[in-house]
């Protein structure tokens, strides 16, 4: 047997070794060369430690990560729990390790892409790849997110039809981001979707996934890497695959977890896994609407029903309203004018309770804003007004101008739950979700409203936020793809637009930055101030660019940057002395000055400007203790003022600062809590 054909032997071997009963039987038969074929079931039958060895003892460690424990093994090698113990934090990750005897130039391949596809992924619900590398003897591994969790449907097993449905959606919302990111998973099986502690389903092991915009052929002819319970009919026969293929799968899952329901919801289930591709679903966004319309009682796609199957489904869905005492034979008629009035009424209170909820978002909530110690109101509201329209955006099928409303909410949302810029709740990913929820609304309506203006740039907007939060969860160059994908759809000359373009090149910066690119975020935050400084000439009543003026130059970091943010703060809280944002920002200023007098050994002038800053600061945490923002700044300048004590001889009033940071940051996590760590043992408290 020739070198390559023994390559292929192996390469057959280590795909069975993950498979067991039928699965291995099943990929084995589909070896078209009959030699390799017996080969491989030699190997197998004889387990030959020699040809795989398994790996001996569990390693000490990878890399910089201690072992806890294995997670499970396959053909290709290990999964270990490890911990990250080094530095200033610990974290518990999950560590895949290919095994010695894997080795093979197309298993290697398929490892590194794996890595690959999983980094390009960042979605709430698909496993995170954090980190990898090559151990000392030369095996690759990465490090993904570890999720403590059960199996899809394991979880599901205690739960009722429409939870279970439920978290079955939010798979088809992780599918379809991987789809729109141009990636086939090809093995989307209940193992392979994990349910954590606080119930939030995650789409692991790209194992086999496949790049739709990739040219490298890593799954030959005669190896078809897959589980044949979920494989698709053209992936068992080698064809070519799409979208559609995963559908399959994930009808397939579906189907494991609707109990045996008949009716609209087997119509799903088969329409899903139909044999022929052109019969299924095209994409996983359409799986999940028609899951969607089913769970709100409308008419599914799946059933080409007509008007008597759209009239049943109406009474369904309003049956507390229309109250039909019978729908039988020559009933018919009566059931159908009954309808129409019903309906009637029914869009009445479409737009009664759609004008309520945009009443409280954008009238109530803009109204307490500025208020101090309004953080807490400004999220019962929002949460309020999110429920409403939610409710109203089931019955409303493809209403653009609903779901444009219902992005904007969720923008707002997000803004109370984790703004970069805003007084917020400190629940970034929470933030996350929303920006993420508004981008998905957004861009639907931008495929059916193609030549919609606004509509690019509501998009470009959501964009640019769910850029924040990336930031703020340190994954800059997903922040930097949102922000150029952001700047592409702002090209039209309104001054909205502008503005945009200013906010995503200050996003572009805050990535550059965390990346150690200095010279490329200081040419974007420049790029960013001169935007924000001409719309603030052609309308210095405006207030918007005139905030982001602001914010743009204090992050320079530069002293002529942070005085022209203060003259930019003063002149909003002038416009608005009770804007609380704006007194806040001010605080910010006087905090950077200090901080930068500080650095330059002018103490006298670092106590003045902190204390400018801590009296803003100590007054509004003391009115509004849920603005985590707030009280992690005051944490962070009661630190600083700690070293200025130090620095000035009075070590008693520097441990004084520390004891009021700790009150301070009762509660809080992250950065705050780091640096009063650190602050413990450098001022004595």
């Amino acid at each position: 047997m020739t070198g390559e054909r023994w390559e292929r032997v192996k390469e057959l071997v280590a795909a069975a070794l993950e498979l067991d009963g039928a699965a291995r039987e099943a990929l084995l038969a589909g070896e078209v060369d009959a030699e390799i074929r017996a080969e491989a079931r030699s190997l197998l039958a004889a387990e030959d430690p020699a040809f795989l060895p398994l790996p001996g003892a569990m390693p000490a460690a990878i890399g910089p990560y201690r072992i806890v424990r294995e997670l499970g093994r396959g053909g290709m090698g290990a999964v270990y729990l490890g911990e990250r113990t080094g530095g200033d934090f610990e974290q518990a990750v999950a560590i895949k390790l290919i095994k010695r005897g894997m080795d093979t130039d197309a298993i290697l391949g398929r490892f590194r892409e794996e890595r690959r596809l999983q980094a390009r992924l960042n979605h709430p619900n698909i496993v995170r790849l954090l980190d990898g590398g090559v151990t000392e003897s030369g095996l690759p591994y990465f490090v993904m997110e570890y999720v403590d969790g059960q199996a899809l449907d394991e979880y599901c097993s205690a739960l009722d039809l429409r939870a279970r449905l439920g978290l079955f959606l939010t798979v088809c919302d992780a599918v379809d981001f991987a789809h729109r990111n141009l990636i086939l998973h090809r093995d989307l099986k209940a193992a392979n979707v994990l349910v954590d502690r606080e119930g939030r389903p995650k789409l692991l092991d790209f194992g086999i996934a496949k790049a739709l915009d990739s040219e490298t052929g890593l799954t030959q002819v005669g190896w078809r890497a897959l589980t044949p319970e979920v494989a698709s009919p053209e992936q068992m026969a080698g064809g070519p695959l799409t979208t559609a293929s995963d559908v399959y799968s994930l009808g397939k899952l579906l189907g494991k977890l609707d109990g045996g329901a008949a009716g609209d919801l087997g119509l799903i289930v088969a329409r899903a896994t139909a044999g022929a591709v052109e019969e299924r679903y095209a994409t996983a966004a359409l799986l999940r609407e028609d899951l969607a319309r089913y769970l709100a009682g409308e008419p599914v796609r799946a059933r080409a029903g007509g008007v008597v199957y759209r009239a049943r489904k109406f009474v369904r869905r309003r049956w507390k309203s229309v109250a039909v005492a019978a729908v039988v034979g020559g009933a018919l008629l009566f059931t159908g004018g009954t309808a129409i009035r019903e309906g009637r009424r029914a869009e009445r209170r479409f737009k009664e309770v759609r004008q309520l909820a945009n009443s409280l978002l954008f009238e109530l909530h803009d109204a307490i804003a500025p208020l101090e110690g309004s953080t807490e109101a400004r999220a019962l509201v929002v949460g309020k007004a999110i429920r409403y329209l939610d409710q109203l955006a089931s019955e409303a099928g493809d209403d653009a101008d609903l779901q444009r409303e219902l992005a904007q909410s969720y923008l707002k949302l997000g803004q109370v739950q984790g703004s970069y810029f805003e007084a917020n709740l400190g629940q970034v990913g929470d933030a996350h979700a929303s920006f993420a929820k508004a981008v998905v609304l957004l861009e639907g309506v931008a495929k059916r409203q193609p030549l919609e203006v606004m509509v690019k740039a509501e998009l470009a907007q959501a964009l640019l936020r769910l850029a924040t939060t990336e930031n703020a969860g340190g994954r800059p160059e997903e922040a930097l793809r949102l922000c150029e994908r952001a700047l592409g759809l702002l090209w039209m000359p309104h001054w909205r637009a502008q503005l945009g373009k200013g906010m995503a090149h200050f996003g572009r910066a805050e990535a550059y930055l965390r990346l150690g690119r200095k010279a490329e975020s200081t040419a974007a935050r420049e790029e960013a101030i001169s935007i924000f400084a001409g719309l603030v000439a052609k309308d210095p009543a405006n207030r918007e660019p005139l905030r982001l003026l602001a914010n743009a130059s204090r992050r320079l970091g530069t002293e002529a940057g942070v005085a022209r943010a203060l003259e930019a703060d003063e002149k909003l809280a002038a416009l608005a002395p009770k804007d609380t944002p704006a007194k806040l920002n001010v605080a910010a200023d006087h905090s950077y000055l200090g901080a930068l007098a500080m650095r330059a050994g002018k103490f006298a002038v670092a106590e003045r400007e902190l204390g400018l800053a801590l009296g803003v600061l100590r007054a509004h945490c003391a009115a509004d203790v849920k603005d985590v923002r707030a009280r992690g700044s005051l944490v962070h300048n009661l630190l600083l003022a700690g070293q200025v004590e130090v620095k000035l001889g009075r070590a008693g009033a520097a441990r004084e600062m520390v004891r009021e940071a700790e009150r301070a940051a009762e509660g809080l996590k992250g950065e705050a809590v780091e640096e009063l760590r650190k602050a413990r043992g450098e001022l004595g408290g």
